[in-house]
């Protein structure tokens, strides 16, 4: 049990069993690889590469993980939070981030960001300063994406309908998923004839076109920041196969991912 002035990361594989308990800290939950199934005091969810929850101090949760699963998790005393006490500065933001229980998405920038920081963990987590300060950086980072999300759904709702930036931020959100044009004309409250008309004219591609173009863009940046191989680049993806993935790697780029992580390195 984490004292009330304590904050610290950690990363942990959720057993297949079932379990259910509750804590006097916070929690923050957020899926490294595989998938976890959640119940927050009666609120269900996931957990994946993409997406986590928060569970607020003394409400009782339950989960089971998946044969794969890995989890990043931030334990984050109440007073810390309640006292602004962390670097001694005031931060309304950090507070609300625990007012109710919520499942979040994160886009591929932290999901690397986690990725990386899991691995750093495992090298350097015996350092008694390290799992608090990667704990604040998480925090931090997660409370900017929330706190900015009620920015964008209110400039959707009455600026630009069509918000390329908020599409791009779902699309990243559930990357290694079968995502429907359907679902992309929802984050815009268009109907989905709409949405693909207005798309076409303020992009000059479809949505199917511009999310292969997404998908390509961050194998790229995995093929040359990363030491993952292509079978787990594919289907973190969304490809159904690799083979899938080389072709339309290799149409959009004009060579293979191998001969592209070759010719940055």
């Amino acid at each position: 049990m984490i004292q009330n002035n304590d904050i610290f990361a950690r990363t942990s594989h959720l057993s297949a069993q079932a379990d259910s308990h509750k804590h006097e800290h916070h929690q923050i939950i957020i899926g490294i690889a595989g998938e976890a199934k959640f119940e927050i005091e009666g609120l269900g969810g996931k957990v994946d590469g993409y997406s986590g929850c928060i569970v607020p101090s003394n409400e009782k949760h339950s989960f089971t993980g998946g044969s794969d699963n890995n989890v990043f998790l931030l334990d984050v005393g109440k007073d810390l939070i309640e006292g602004n006490n962390l670097h001694g500065e005031s931060d309304e933001g950090l507070r609300r981030l625990f007012d109710s229980r919520r499942y979040f998405s994160i886009d591929q920038q932290m999901h690397l960001m986690l990725f990386s920081l899991a691995s750093e963990m495992k090298s350097y987590g015996d350092d008694p300063s390290f799992k608090p300060l990667v704990a604040e950086l998480v925090l931090r980072s997660l409370s900017n994406r929330l706190s900015g999300n009620a920015a964008a759904v209110e400039h959707r709702i009455h600026g630009d309908r069509l918000d390329l930036n908020l599409i791009q931020q779902y699309i990243h959100a559930h990357i290694a998923d079968k995502i429907q044009v359907s679902e992309l004309a929802q984050v815009c409250d268009l109907s989905a004839s709409h949405f693909y008309q207005k798309f076409r004219d303020k992009t000059g591609v479809s949505p199917h076109q511009f999310l292969i173009l997404e998908r390509v863009k961050v194998a790229k940046f995995l093929l040359g920041n990363t030491n993952k191989n292509l079978i787990d680049i594919c289907f973190s993806l969304g490809f159904s196969s690799q083979s899938a993935f080389t072709n339309t790697f290799t149409k959009k780029v004009g060579c293979s991912p191998s001969q592209y992580r070759n010719s940055v390195r």
